[in-house]
């Protein structure tokens, strides 16, 4: 029992250091934001070609970053690979690396999450303090993935979306009401500190829910179907042209030469539109006010590219999340498909989205977890649904694809 309140009082304090460090990270990284593209810009007399000179000069201080600090911020496929493989000692001169360099790749615009950075300063950060500390016997494997979960709930504002990856990613001989509960008393913690904090950060965390009620129309269960059928067609094409944009990754030992190329690319999608620059959490709500008065096919490509484009600035340099971007291009996706078919746009962002990122982690709980609190709570059946629908399509097709190749 002095054992687990042990762990327990950490956890509380886990929760509240997670909790304080995104709030510091995300108000710099909104404060650079607004010099570099709104007070630099304005004394300027907005310049068309801004987002081509902050992409050109952004690319070689990101490549200067990547040759002489090194390859940060890390993946959060990384991040957990090193929980279960690494030790304490080695974390300790990456915290700063990793701060420094995804607060610069951020606030220059680039269409990364910030969550694969937050997922590794606050978890290494947290290993680092534990192992120092000795407070529990707990092993730093076990923290670091609680840091995992609370990370995660707090920018994606679910904390089913928190306990949903703490979940999967604990082993199974731990898991029990001891762990179970550590996990909650964490991300309960982390919460309430965020809740109180957040109002000061003037950039919002992603957040489309709507208190609207929702009905669904007579048609839903044929527009599904349809909306179904392209998003996992949407999906091949994206996998498809995602494998050729990541292959650029071989050119590492160009790194300079390879973050000007990004910031090359950056410039000029972001003259062409806003809405590919950063993450895209803060630039959904425009989207669905303007979407309507767009074309389909328009939406379509601008979805796919910021999609594509997450994965060809971590290739040349420009590190960070997918998720963030993965969310905005499924969504716009559906929404420009429900533009040329006169669907329902509710339906099929819904649809395009949740198959989309069950494709992408083919984890339906993690999904479900994930959408429960971005959507309206009446659409979470079709949540659950479509994405349990996803994953035994796909293990279908891919049986199918193994017996003709056989």
């Amino acid at each position: 029992m002095k054992d687990y309140l042990k762990d327990l009082l950490y956890s509380v304090c886990l929760g509240a250091l997670a909790s304080l460090l995104i709030v510091g990270f995300t108000a710099i990284v909104a404060f650079l934001t607004n010099v570099i593209w709104t007070d630099f810009p304005q004394r300027l007399n907005q310049p068309a070609y801004w987002p081509l000179v902050i992409g050109l000069v952004g690319g070689l201080i990101v490549g200067s970053l990547q040759k002489w600090v090194g390859p940060y911020p890390f993946s959060m496929e990384k991040s957990l690979a090193l929980a279960k493989t690494g030790s304490p000692d080695s974390y300790k001169h990456r915290v700063w690396r990793n701060f420094l360099n995804a607060v610069v790749i951020l606030a220059l615009g680039a269409g990364v999450g910030p969550e694969a950075a937050l997922i590794s300063i606050v978890s290494e950060l947290v290993v680092w303090i534990s192992d120092r500390l000795k407070f529990t016997r707990t092993q730093f494997d076990f923290w670091e993935n609680n840091s995992f979960g609370a990370v995660l709930a707090l920018i994606f504002r679910s904390p089913f979306f928190g306990l949903s990856e703490q979940y999967t990613n604990e082993k199974k001989h731990r898991r029990s009401w001891h762990w179970d509960s550590i996990y909650v008393i964490t991300i309960a913690s982390a919460w309430f500190i965020f809740k109180s904090l957040h109002r000061f950060v003037s950039a919002p965390f992603l957040y489309i829910h709507s208190r609207a009620s929702i009905t669904y129309p007579k048609n839903t269960i044929r527009t599904v179907i349809i909306a179904l059928v392209l998003a996992i067609a949407a999906y091949w094409l994206y996998a498809g042209l995602n494998r050729l944009v990541g292959k650029l990754s071989r050119w590492q030992s160009q790194p300079i030469l390879l973050a000007v190329l990004g910031g090359l690319i950056l410039g000029l999608t972001g003259m062409w539109t806003h809405f590919l620059l950063f993450s895209g959490e803060t630039s959904i709500y425009a989207l669905l006010k303007v979407f309507s008065n767009l074309s389909g096919w328009t939406l379509l490509i601008w979805g796919l590219l910021k999609m594509l484009l997450a994965t060809f600035y971590n290739a040349t340099g420009w590190r960070g999340g997918k998720i963030f971007p993965n969310i905005w291009g499924s969504l716009c996706m559906g929404l420009g498909a429900a533009n040329l078919l006169g669907l329902s746009p509710r339906l099929l962002a819904t649809v395009f989205c949740t198959a989309i990122l069950t494709e992408i982690m083919p984890k339906p709980l993690v999904v479900c977890g994930l959408l429960v609190l971005l959507f309206p709570i009446q659409l979470l059946p079709l949540i659950i649904v479509v994405s349990v629908a996803t994953v035994w399509i796909q293990k279908g097709l891919n049986k199918g694809f193994k017996h003709l190749t056989a």
